[in-house]
């Protein structure tokens, strides 16, 4: 055996090591009865809630997407899903980004530094649609806002609307994830430094910080789990 492969399998094994000491970003599911998760796109964290025996409210603004939403809920009884523009105003009307990577970063916002990031990544189409605020989803939903413990945001760039439009039902809320940048990756949008301020005044406070992508000279991006101060 030379000395490349050994090098290789010992890269190998550090790499194995290093993601099975890395903490879980999810584990605050374990003590939250139910999810609203902002920004659903094609529902593909639905295996996790199940696993975690939650109920979720998905909520997603493209209609496109939405469709494929819908379809890969089946058989998820516990999980339902809305159609709705999440911000801080009812009846704005939105100019809608759609993204060329399966809607993944579209938004209301035009990219800027994201580019630097994922230059693959472009807006392929615009549709326009009115906002809604959280507590209208819910309420249409038939749902009352206090059920719910646990709120997601992946929504790029837009997580201060949704949070500055979410009234009461953040009243509820233990615990919220967020995927933010430190830099300004949407034109206007919100980075993880206003994010934080506006949810440390709400009496949040950063419990985890993952770090899952990164450029020198530009920023990087994270996992953000915020939970309530006691």
């Amino acid at each position: 055996m030379n000395t490349r492969t050994v090098k290789s399998i010992i890269q190998s094994i550090l790499r194995r090591v290093q993601r099975a000491l890395r903490p879980n970003p999810d584990r605050f599911l374990k003590v939250c009865r139910s999810v609203i998760h902002v920004g659903a796109n094609d529902g593909g964290e639905r295996d996790t809630y199940a696993r975690y025996k939650q109920k979720v409210l998905w909520i997603e603004a493209s209609p496109n997407m939405f469709q494929t939403l819908t379809q890969n809920l089946k058989g998820y009884p516990e999980q339902k899903a809305a159609n709705a523009l999440v911000t801080d105003k009812e009846g704005e009307l939105y100019k809608f980004n759609i993204s060329s990577n399966s809607e993944a970063s579209s938004s209301i916002y035009d990219l800027r530094e994201h580019k630097q990031l994922w230059p693959e990544v472009v807006f392929t189409n615009t549709v326009h649609l009115k906002s809604t605020t959280l507590p209208t989803v819910v309420r249409d939903a038939g749902m009352s806002g206090v059920a719910f413990d646990a709120l997601i945001l992946d929504v790029q760039g837009a997580e201060l609307l949704v949070v500055k439009g979410a009234g009461q039902v953040l009243d509820s809320i233990r615990f919220i994830k967020a995927e933010a940048a430190d830099f300004e990756s949407y034109r206007g949008g919100c980075t993880a430094a206003t994010l934080s301020k506006a949810l440390e005044e709400r009496g949040f406070r950063i419990h985890m910080k993952e770090r899952f992508a990164s450029k020198e000279g530009v920023g990087s991006y994270y996992n953000i789990i915020y939970c309530r101060n006691v």
